[in-house]
């Protein structure tokens, strides 16, 4: 979203367009009620439009219709400057037997991704109706006359789209309009144990590895639920250029070097403290009994005490303390998980030696 600024440095509002279902411009709407307009932008979510328009505007003494004015209905579209397009719900009308107005609401163009569904959509589940086993060219046969695939689908792949997930849920969805934008091309660092060993890998969100059985789903909340929990990312739809783009939750957004405070916009700020969502210690348990403690020496507890390391609420030595207790559990941890490894594999062999 751009924002225009006129000589003065004042940020222009943004004209309203009438357009066609094919996103065709037609006029500008002026009988638009400019106190009537409401915006809502979200991150997470489609976006709302709401304004009135009048039927009649006075023209040095006549009554003229107001551009697009009859023109108002279900599906068509709205094209706000600088943000992109929206659809319009059936219009209500106003008239007190003076004047005529329309009540218009409408809703973000990724709204069509919400009336799109992937039915059976299989990723990388090696069955014979997933994904990566309907491309002819990623199939081999062994000599038993068992198919397997060549290689898995990655996130996204610009170069071989039937191998690409992206690619793939617009295909599957037969969504036209849309295509990919930008995908977040930072690294991200994966942690795992090796031989007892920590091993980072640094991988980019197109090289990673979707895992997904979907019975059926609309094409929005697979991307912005599914997709979005699974790699720990945000989709954001660009509704001006139809364009599906993906980030990091890390790396969304950029450093303006701008800082708000009362000497420039800021008038006043109110700061309060929810007591109740200040949690300092969580227990950590799964189903089938499984816990934590094999790599936590011995606990089922994980505790953070930052926000109340200050001499507020502790002496000054005791925080010293703290602190040096804390980093000697941190530097020992891994040795930790490697003995408690080597000893939960002795038991097991011990166990199937009395056994046999």
């Amino acid at each position: 979203m751009k924002m225009t600024h006129n000589v003065y440095k004042r940020a222009q509002p943004s004209h309203i367009y009438l357009g066609t279902a094919d996103n065709r411009k037609i006029c500008v709407l002026n009988g638009i009620r400019p106190e009537s307009v409401q915006l809502s932008l979200k991150l997470n979510n489609t976006f709302d439009l709401s304004f009135q328009v009048d039927r009649y505007l006075d023209c040095y003494g006549r009554q003229i219709e107001s551009g697009g004015y009859h023109l108002l209905d279900e599906a068509m579209r709205l094209y706000v400057e600088n943000i992109g397009w929206f659809i319009m719900q059936a219009p209500s009308v106003q008239n007190d037997g003076t004047t005529e107005s329309k009540s218009v609401n409408a809703e973000s163009a990724d709204c069509k991704l919400v009336q799109r569904d992937l039915v059976g959509f299989k990723i990388n589940m090696g069955t014979t109706d997933s994904w990566e086993m309907l491309s002819d060219e990623n199939v081999e046969i062994d000599e038993t006359g068992v198919e397997h695939a060549l290689s898995q689908i990655r996130f996204y792949d610009e170069d071989n789209p039937d191998l690409s997930l992206l690619h793939l849920v617009l295909q599957a969805s037969e969504l036209d309009g849309w295509t990919i934008g930008e995908i977040d091309n930072y690294p991200k660092v994966h942690t795992s144990f090796q031989d007892g060993e920590l091993i980072e890998k640094h991988i980019l969100l197109q090289d990673e590895i979707p895992y997904f059985n979907v019975d059926s789903q609309s094409v929005y909340a697979f991307l912005t639920q599914s997709i979005a929990r699974y790699f720990e990312c945000v989709v954001l739809f660009d509704i001006e250029n139809f364009t599906i783009n993906i980030y990091r939750v890390e790396h969304l957004g950029k450093d303006t070097n701008i800082t708000i405070g009362l000497r420039n916009l800021q008038t006043s700020n109110s700061i309060t403290v929810d007591e109740n969502s200040i949690y300092t210690r969580y227990r950590v348990s799964g189903g089938g009994g499984l816990n934590i403690r094999y790599v936590n020496f011995g606990h089922d507890i994980i505790e953070n005490l930052d926000y109340k390391l200050n001499t507020r609420y502790m002496p000054a030595d005791l925080i010293e303390k703290y602190k040096i207790w804390r980093d000697d559990l941190e530097i020992n941890r891994i040795e930790y998980i490697r003995l408690t490894r080597l000893l939960f594999l002795d038991w097991q062999c011990l166990t199937r030696s009395l056994l046999s």
